[in-house]
């Protein structure tokens, strides 16, 4: 593991301050024990010694100030790299701490499928025939649902708009059952693992790029597709 990271590190620098930090501890933690030890037997002679060598180089010393920030002679070293980064990177970090925010949380009153901010839209000025009789089948399942703000997909919207009736509707028949008990508690990676989108990913070299490089030290990519397959709640399991 400490070997992967190594070969890394020269390219994130929140690497190279966790190994710095990581080294500075180890050889700290087997001073001490050193010391400790000594102590313990009297040993005058070792303590010495261990002075004495405290300038010997060894394999985390070479590591640690290989990866050491604003070393003079690194010719690869950046002042102050993790502000350049953000800097230079500002509008990527932003977005993606958007992305993290917006979770899938807003129920398409035509699919009823949890979907994020950014694919829903409020559900209004929508006449047509098709959205009357979705707006009679939702005040009949649940009166309250109409005092509620409503969204609905953009998938649906402009469909419903034209006088038709979606394929994954609820109108055709695809309704949720009430939630059970038991799933109204559980942490978003469990909703997950039981929901029916089930996540199929194989690894796969990037081709001539890493075809020569070592296997530790090569490129992969994540390749695959998302799958709703019909789900049997007595094979979830017992969640309490």
């Amino acid at each position: 593991m400490l070997h992967i990271l190594r070969t890394t590190f020269v390219h994130y620098p929140l690497l190279r301050r966790l190994l710095r930090h990581f080294y500075v501890a180890r050889n700290a933690h087997l001073t001490i024990d050193i010391i400790d030890s000594s102590l313990a037997d009297g040993n005058i002679a070792q303590l010495i010694n261990l002075k004495i060598n405290e300038a010997d180089e060894t394999e985390f010393d070479n590591v640690y100030y290989a990866i050491k920030d604003g070393a003079e002679d690194d010719p690869f070293s950046i002042p102050n790299l993790d502000t350049v980064l953000y800097f230079q990177y500002s509008d990527a970090i932003d977005e993606f701490n958007k992305a993290l925010t917006d979770q899938a949380v807003n129920a398409c009153c035509s699919s009823e499928r949890l979907l994020r901010k950014k694919s829903v839209t409020e559900a209004r000025n929508l006449d047509s025939d098709v959205w009357n009789i979705l707006i009679d089948d939702t005040r009949e399942n649940d009166p309250m649902a109409l005092n509620k703000v409503m969204y609905i997909c953009n998938h649906c919207k402009p469909i419903i708009r034209n006088n038709e009736v979606p394929a994954h509707c609820v109108l055709n028949g695809l309704k949720c059952e009430p939630l059970p008990k038991e799933l109204e508690n559980l942490d978003p990676l469990s909703c997950q693992l039981i929901q029916r989108a089930k996540c199929f990913q194989t690894i796969v070299r990037l081709g001539t790029r890493t075809l020569k490089v070592p296997t530790y030290n090569s490129l992969k990519a994540l390749k695959g597709a998302v799958l709703f397959t019909p789900s049997i709640r007595k094979n979830h399991g017992n969640f309490k």
